[in-house]
C-alpha cells in the first residue's frame, strides 16, 4: 500500500514484539530510522506496522512503526485474493529516482491510481511491467536527460486511461534508443501488450526520439488518444530535425482506431510511424484516426526482407500513400478535413494513389 512517499511492506509486531511478514516469515532486515521502532504514537495508540518511509530533510529511506491496520482497510488487496491498488495520496509533485518494477507476483493486476498527482522521473526507465498493470489520472514526467517511462516487458499487459506521458528528455542524437513508452518481447511466444484508452496523451516535448516502439508486442488505441511529437529542431543536429512518432519494429502488431490522433510536426524523418526492418511479420491495421506528418504519414524501410503487412480500413492522412507496398487490403479516401488536436486546428488532405 502507497501512502504518498510512504510503502507499508507487509510486516507487523505480534504479542510476542517480534515482527512478521503476514505470509508468516520473521522480518530479518531492518533499517529502523533515528529513535525507531517507538511503538506508540504520541497520543498512545500503538505502533505495531512496519512502515517504509521517505525523509525529505534527511533524503534517506529508512523504517517506521505506523498506526492503523492497511491490512483491515482493504483485505483483499493482500491476502492474495484479489488486485492491488497503488494510489498517490498528494497533488504535490513526487520525485522517484529509481525503477520500479509493477508485477504482481499472483498473476493479479496491479493498478497505480496517480489521483490527479505526477510522477517525476529521475531515472531511465522509470516503470516497468511484466504483469497485468493499469496506470490511470495523472501525469508521468521525464527530466533532461532520461528516457522511457514506461517498459512493457515480456507478459505485461499494460491499459492506461486518463493520464498524461510527457518526455523532457533533451538528447540530440539516436545513439541510444530514446522512446517515452517501449514494448517489446522477445518473440511470438513471449510478447507485451499495451492498450492506450481514452484520456491517455503521449507527448514527445524536447529532443530526439520515438514517442512509442513496438516491436513483438501487441498495441492498440481506444476512445480519445493524442500522440505527439517535437517540433523545435535542435540547431547543428541532423537527428534533431525529428523522429517517427511509432517506430513499429520486428513482429508488432499494432491497430488503431476511431479516436486515435497522431501528430508528428518535426523534420527530416518525423513520420507519424515507421514500419522497420526485420526478420519476422510486423503487422498494422488502421480503422480510424487522424494522421499529420511533415512528410510521410507512414513509412516502410526502404530495404529488408520482412513482410510488413499494412491494412488501412479508415482513417484522414496528410499525405498520400504513393510509395507504399501494402500486403493487405487498404481503402483509401481522398479527403480534405479539419481536426484539433492539442488545441491546434489541423487541415488533413490527400489524394489516394
Amino acid at each position: 500500500m502507497w501512502f504518498g512517499l510512504q510503502f507499508w511492506l507487509g510486516a507487523y509486531r505480534a504479542e510476542n514484539s517480534q515482527w512478521y511478514y503476514v505470509t508468516g516469515d520473521t522480518l530479518d532486515y531492518t533499517v529502523w530510522d533515528v529513535n525507531e521502532p517507538s511503538a506508540m504514537d504520541a497520543d498512545g495508540t500503538r505502533e505495531d506496522y512496519l512502515l517504509l518511509w521517505y525523509r525529505k530533510s534527511a533524503d534517506t529511506w529508512s523504517y517506521n512503526d505506523m498506526r492503523n491496520d492497511p491490512v483491515a482497510v482493504a483485505a483483499k488487496t493482500y491476502n492474495g485474493e484479489g488486485d492491488v491498488t497503488l494510489k498517490l495520496e498528494t497533488t504535490d509533485t513526487v520525485e522517484v529516482a529509481s525503477r520500479v518494477d509493477l508485477t504482481n507476483a499472483n498473476g493479479k493486476k496491479i493498478t497505480l491510481d496517480l489521483n490527479g498527482g505526477v510522477i517525476k522521473s529521475l531515472t531511465d526507465s522509470l516503470i516497468t511491467a511484466t504483469g497485468k498493470l493499469d496506470i490511470k489520472g495523472g501525469k508521468l514526467v521525464s527530466t533532461s536527460g532520461k528516457y522511457k517511462l514506461l517498459h512493457v516487458g515480456v507478459g505485461g499487459v499494460v491499459n492506461t486511461e486518463n493520464c498524461v506521458f510527457e518526455d523532457h528528455n533533451n538528447y540530440s542524437n539516436n545513439n541510444v534508443h530514446y522512446y517515452v513508452i517501449c514494448a517489446q518481447g522477445t518473440g511470438t511466444s513471449n510478447m507485451g501488450e499495451l492498450h492506450l484508452k481514452d484520456g491517455t496523451k503521449i507527448i514527445k516535448a524536447s529532443g530526439w526520439g520515438y514517442c512509442l516502439r513496438v516491436g513483438y508486442s501487441i498495441f492498440t488505441t481506444e476512445g480519445d488518444v493524442e500522440i505527439t511529437g517535437h517540433e523545435n529542431p535542435l540547431s547543428g543536429d541532423n537527428y534533431g530535425k525529428g523522429a517517427p512518432l511509432v517506430y513499429a519494429h520486428t513482429g508488432g502488431k499494432i491497430t488503431i482506431n476511431d479516436g486515435a490522433s497522431f501528430y508528428s510536426p518535426g523534420l527530416g524523418n518525423a513520420y507519424v510511424i515507421n514500419v522497420a526492418t526485420g526478420n519476422t511479420n510486423g503487422y498494422i491495421t488502421i480503422n480510424g484516426g487522424y494522421f499529420y506528418g511533415d512528410q510521410a504519414c507512414i513509412k516502410e524501410s526502404s530495404s529488408g526482407y520482412a513482410k510488413k503487412v499494412l491494412t488501412i480500413n479508415g482513417g484522414y492522412f496528410s499525405h498520400d500513400f504513393s510509395s507504399l507496398n501494402f500486403m493487405g487490403g487498404k481503402t483509401l479516401t481522398p479527403c480534405s478535413v479539419t481536426h484539433t488536436h492539442g488545441g491546434k486546428e489541423l487541415t488533413y488532405s490527400f489524394e489516394a494513389k
